[in-house]
């Protein structure tokens, strides 16, 4: 196997190596992606690279798949000597996030930034049950009641909790019949109205109500006391199992970290280097961990794109191994296309692109989806894999090369006049020869690849590393 030997190091601070390669902040904020199947090396050469980036002060976020994940990283910083630098990010642990508030009040936060990000995670919700967000009409009515439901606490009480836009959404009347009813004043909803109502009228007595408080005070009514009350219980009904199915997954396991005092300092985080694996593992918590890492590496990645990059001289670095379980298509595609320019890295793992479609929903907008997140990763390391479909893309990405095939025939009937090349070619006459292209390296190479052995591709030069020797 050919390819070039020029190292990928272009511009700024110094990296971490694959094999001989060395890596700098610049190919680093390009983004690097691994495929391999199980085994192939793929993760254990991820995590030499992590350690690598530790022993460089930089901050690192680990989404956790597997129920070692946050352990592994542990003994890497005890071996990097960077103990003190690892502070996971776990159930009950210190580190905490009041999502509601955090999002509506960071430089440029909002109500409806806040929304946002919930339709985000959602995404990932209702791809557990194959749902691609077609029924239109109670998607939005679900991100309506979100919005409303975010908005109401803050209305009645100047903060809120995700707690508190779960019990909004889920205590709200189910009829118009039900507004002047005892149990509906008593819920949290009715409540909550009342509340703000209360502070409504000081406001207006004071002369300081804001019109646009005033507006989302109108907005939050109109939807509590007329829309939802009169959709009908199958609206209803769908947009309380959408709350369910994303708020309140959260909430079992996870109301400490989202719903009380936010202590996470992402800049002196970023500043101390430390390193936050998300022990909140998919194989322990299903599409709740799943939730939860996405929302934290979101949290980072919102602050990576709003703090000012020129005085950073680190990467802050995202890992993702079994990258497809955290996934948000669009937003990560978003992020990606600018993160460069804003110093911050994704290092990312998947077996293939199959397991990688299969994970998004497994439809035709599954596999754009797939390629256009293989794509965003400007180096790839192949290690060996039985998927067709990534062995495929891998194989076209490096590209052809121009064989020469020559063809004898001999020729009993005609003089023997032999010449050098006849002699050569072992014939008497008639001889030629053709040209075709064939792959550098062909897909099913890939299936016969051992264990470390990989191809690196970046910036359209390629090249065959043993990383064996390095397990």
């Amino acid at each position: 196997m050919r390819g070039s030997t020029a190292m990928l190091t272009r511009r700024r601070a110094p990296g971490p190596s694959i094999g001989p390669v060395p890596l700098d902040t610049d190919a680093l904020t390009r983004h690097l992606l691994f495929t391999g199947g199980t085994g192939s090396g793929k993760s254990h050469t991820m995590y030499r690279i992590i350690e690598a980036l530790i022993r460089l002060g930089c901050c690192i976020i680990v989404a956790c798949a597997k129920f070692t994940e946050a352990a592994q990283i542990r003994r890497i910083c005890e071996r990097a000597g960077a103990l003190d630098r690892y502070h996971p990010i776990t159930p009950d642990g210190p580190l905490r996030v009041n999502l509601a508030d955090y999002l509506m009040t960071m430089p440029g936060g909002s109500t409806a930034q806040a929304t946002r990000f919930l339709m985000r995670l959602n995404e990932i919700s209702v791809r557990q049950d194959g749902s691609r967000g077609d029924e239109a009409y109670w998607a939005n009515l679900f991100e309506q009641g979100t919005n409303c439901s975010l908005d109401l606490p803050r209305l009645a009480y100047g903060t809120g909790t995700l707690k508190d836009a779960y019990d909004a959404l889920a205590t709200s009347p189910a009829s118009r019949e039900e507004i002047n009813s005892d149990a509906y004043k008593a819920s949290k909803c009715g409540q909550m109205l009342e509340a703000a109502s209360r502070l409504r009228k000081r406001e207006f007595d004071a002369g300081t109500r804001d019109p646009r408080t005033e507006r989302r005070y109108e907005r939050v009514v109109d939807f509590f006391l007329r829309e939802l009350a009169t959709v009908g219980s199958k609206g209803r009904g769908a947009v309380l199992s959408m709350n369910s199915g994303l708020t309140g997954r959260l909430l079992v396991d996870f109301h400490d970290l989202f719903c009380t005092e936010t202590t996470l300092d992402f800049a002196r985080a970023e500043r101390e280097g430390w390193v936050m694996p998300i022990d909140a593992p998919v194989l322990t918590h299903d599409v709740a961990g799943k939730v939860v890492n996405a929302a934290f590496i979101m949290l980072f990645q919102m602050y990576a794109l709003r703090r000012d990059a020129s005085t950073v001289s680190r990467p802050l670095i995202i890992c993702r191994d079994e990258a497809a379980q955290f996934l948000i298509p669009d937003w990560d595609w978003n992020v990606a296309t600018v993160a460069r320019s804003h110093m911050l890295s994704h290092i990312d793992a998947v077996q293939g692109l199959e397991v990688l479609e299969s994970a998004l929903g497994g439809d035709m907008k599954a596999e754009r989806e797939a390629q256009a997140f293989a794509s965003q990763h400007r180096t790839l390391i192949a290690f060996g894999n039985n998927e067709p479909k990534t062995n495929e893309y891998v194989s076209k990405l490096i590209g052809m090369e121009r064989d020469f095939m020559m063809s004898a025939q001999p020729r009993p009937e005609q003089p023997k006049e032999i010449s050098s090349l006849d002699d050569v070619l072992g014939c008497a006459q008639g001889y030629g020869y053709s040209e075709q292209y064939q792959p550098i390296i062909r897909p099913e190479e890939f299936a016969r690849f051992d264990v470390g052995q990989c191809v690196l591709m970046s910036g359209g030069r390629y090249r065959f590393l043993d990383l064996k020797e390095k397990r």
